[in-house]
């Protein structure tokens, strides 16, 4: 009879933490799906890239914190990823547009002509935040405030 009274005891201990497992399980999935949604993975704007992310030798080796392309005046530009607008700065011909997008990811777009957001705006992966200028759009990844290549985020190189 004890040992009965055993075998049952750990049987329901396994059941238990079977439920525990899958309860944690689905957590975790839950929190990486959230994290895969906030990834910039998109490439912002049509064009070339004309300067990478890293050390520039040309300019006394100071750091390129983010990726210059050149696109076609007045091309739109997209948010890379969903999040919500932090900022909108500058005028036109040089604005920046800032996003939050969660999981401590921002991303920001510079040398806009003109902005079609503005602050506290919640916006999709593929809509249209703003228009491309002149100069090579300036985009930046920053992962918890610290600027990374965007170029390891992006997929449709």
């Amino acid at each position: 009879m004890r040992l009965l009274i055993t075998a049952i005891a750990f049987t329901l201990l396994a059941s238990f933490n079977g439920v525990l497992h899958a309860e944690e399980t689905a957590n975790n999935l839950s929190n990486d799906s959230s994290r895969l949604r906030s990834l910039p993975t998109i490439k912002p704007v049509p064009g070339l890239y004309v300067k990478g992310y890293g050390i520039d030798k040309k300019k006394n080796n100071e750091m390129h914190e983010g990726l210059d392309i050149q696109a076609k005046n007045g091309s739109p530009v997209a948010a890379t990823a969903p999040g919500t607008v932090k900022e909108v700065v500058g005028k036109h011909g040089s604005m920046r547009i800032t996003v939050e997008h969660g999981n401590n990811l921002e991303t920001s777009y510079g040398n806009l002509t003109t902005s079609n957001v503005k602050r506290g705006t919640k916006v999709l992966r593929g809509a249209k935040i703003g228009l491309a200028g002149d100069a090579p759009l300036f985009y930046q990844v920053f992962v918890s405030g610290v600027p990374v290549d965007p170029l390891s985020y992006i997929l449709d190189k």
